[in-house]
């Protein structure tokens, strides 16, 4: 998807932002400019009653809101169609054609997504670390390993530097390590006997034995990708640090065949991730864009698909969120977290950045509360 939309340069810096951020603060959702409305306002429920479908209900004066587990402080917003029936065929249905426009940087608020303002490195030493082939680490400055010199690692696949901004913006003392391979490349052939991943994350836990003055071993990983990253996800889930990973986060970032019994076999990894995330023992979140495609199924498809196969069922909403995305649907249950949004170009593909720190939020939460090793799938 990437190099059809052109664009995702990885290797270039934010050249120009159009909003600048010098203090690092994150980018809160910010109104539509003067002139130009949001095009999926929120709709009133009325009377009808809030069922809390993703953790308790709550109702104010004006719409009814719904809970979003990983962000309590900022409701979904209740539409009449939240109390509908899904349309028949909801599960295979592409996007919406009134879901497929895209806003200008002025509608989101001054920004243009690829390009968010650089909040810098924050708690994290101000330099990338190189391990080779292709991957560039940032580690945090005050990073301290376990007992036995274990230490957590988020593993993000394409566009490693618009994904540093926005986990730096989280304040969260995570070792980060980007990999990315150029616009429109293919991501599961280099990953897929295990060798490439195994030197990655291999060369962390030299160059933080270095540092450190003693034995780094990874504990636990949380796998992240946008645009194709997914492809090289899928892959290590299949192989022996597939064990070590707890996490899973897709930005816009999972398709698969029209063809549902490939479907099926080339993500069931997939599936069963998202079965233990049910449960608690693994995190799983997922976004998707009104994207189109056509010789495979676009991330809409994929991602309601995934949901249905785990019991579930998207539940319409709305809200306005950061780089200007504006939800359409949520499904969240155990730590499974699905967010639907409005959009079908460039931009829009781009700003699913900006759900990226909710996510890593969770995951760093549940890394605090727990240090137990993880269970087998």
């Amino acid at each position: 998807m990437c190099g059809a939309l052109g664009g995702c340069d990885d290797a270039a810096e934010a050249r120009a932002p159009l909003a600048a951020s010098a203090s690092g603060a994150a980018l809160e959702p910010r109104a539509a400019s003067s002139g130009s409305a949001a095009r999926l306002a929120p709709e009133p429920a009325g009377s009808a009653r809030v069922e809390a479908l993703a953790g308790s209900a709550a109702r104010g004066a004006g719409a009814a809101t719904l809970k979003d587990p990983l962000n309590p402080t900022r409701p979904f917003f209740a539409t009449q169609q939240t109390y509908l029936p899904l349309p028949e065929g909801w599960r295979d249905a592409r996007p919406a054609k009134e879901l497929q426009f895209m806003l200008s940087p002025a509608e989101r608020g001054g920004y243009l997504p690829c390009e968010a303002p650089d909040p810098g490195f924050g708690v994290h030493e101000p330099k990338w670390i190189h391990v080779r082939p292709m991957g560039n680490f940032i580690v945090p400055k005050h990073l301290k390993l376990d007992s036995s010199g274990g230490f957590d690692l988020v593993v993000h696949f394409h566009g490693q530097r618009p994904a540093r901004k926005e986990l730096v913006r989280t304040g969260e003392d995570l070792v980060f390590l980007g990999v990315s391979l150029g616009i429109g490349k293919a991501y599961a052939p280099p990953f897929h006997d295990g060798k490439l991943f195994v030197q990655l994350v291999s060369g962390v836990e030299k160059e933080l034995t270095k540092r450190m003055g003693r034995s780094a071993h990874v504990r636990r990983m949380a796998l992240s990708g946008w645009s194709r990253g997914f492809e090289a996800i899928g892959e290590v889930l299949t192989q022996p640090l597939g064990a070590k990973v707890d996490a899973l986060i897709l930005i816009d970032s999972f398709h698969g065949s029209r063809d549902l019994k490939a479907r099926s076999l080339r993500l069931a990894p997939f599936l069963k991730f998202g079965r233990a995330a049910l449960t608690g023992k693994r995190f799983f979140f997922l976004s998707h864009s009104a994207i189109p495609t056509a010789d495979y199924a676009s991330t809409t498809e994929t991602v309601h698909w995934l949901v249905s196969e785990l019991g579930g069922k998207p539940v319409p909403a709305r809200r306005r969120d950061a780089l200007g995305l504006e939800l359409t649907d949520f499904y969240s249950s155990g730590d499974f977290h699905a967010r639907g949004y409005a959009g079908n170009g460039k931009l829009d593909h781009c700003a699913h950045f900006g759900v990226y720190p909710d996510a890593i939020r969770a995951v760093a939460a549940r890394w605090k509360e727990s240090q137990a090793p993880l269970e087998e799938l």
